[in-house]
């Protein structure tokens, strides 16, 4: 009886892990870069793709190597472009969001300012409602380039945690 459970509860972990590994495939993180202001202060810019049947929504990012981190949005008031936090950045189903100059994007401040020379990859994690995680590298550019040509930067085969 005893080998009959622990069977059962050893089956139950595989299914959900390849049920966890199955869903990496469905939200995809790609394009991703960041960039450094002299004042401690990083933008990141990425497209989320989510193949799935679901609207999600991200709730948050995160990296070790900053203190904070928010999503933004820039927003036209009075014919003036105005930067503001958002809460959430929903995408919808079989849709993609571009997180970019003049839109969505992520900030992060009081950095470890040496994690974030250009060249380097910095790893942020990404939080959804469906309570899962997944990991993105996004490359720093120096302050003042242009926006990397021809990224092909795939974070699908990054581990989504539940």
């Amino acid at each position: 009886m005893i080998k009959i459970i622990f069977t059962l509860i050893i089956a139950i972990f595989s299914l959900t892990s390849i049920a966890n590994a199955s869903s990496s495939n469905d939200i995809k993180i790609n394009n991703a870069w960041l960039r450094v202001a002299p004042n401690k202060v990083a933008v990141a810019f990425f497209t989320i793709e989510n193949s799935t049947d679901k609207t999600i929504q991200i709730l948050s990012a995160k990296t070790k190597h900053a203190k904070r981190t928010e999503l933004h949005n820039h927003i036209m008031n009075n014919g003036i472009m105005k930067m503001r936090q958002v809460k959430l950045v929903e995408v919808k189903a079989n849709d993609t969001v571009k997180f970019n100059p003049h839109g969505y994007h992520l900030m992060m401040f009081n950095l470890d300012i040496d994690a974030f020379k250009p060249g380097k990859q910095v790893e942020i994690i990404f939080t959804f409602d469906n309570d899962t995680e997944q990991k993105a590298m996004f490359r720093v550019i120096a302050f003042g380039m242009k926006k990397p040509k021809n990224m092909k930067t795939d974070h699908s085969k990054m581990p989504i945690k539940k």
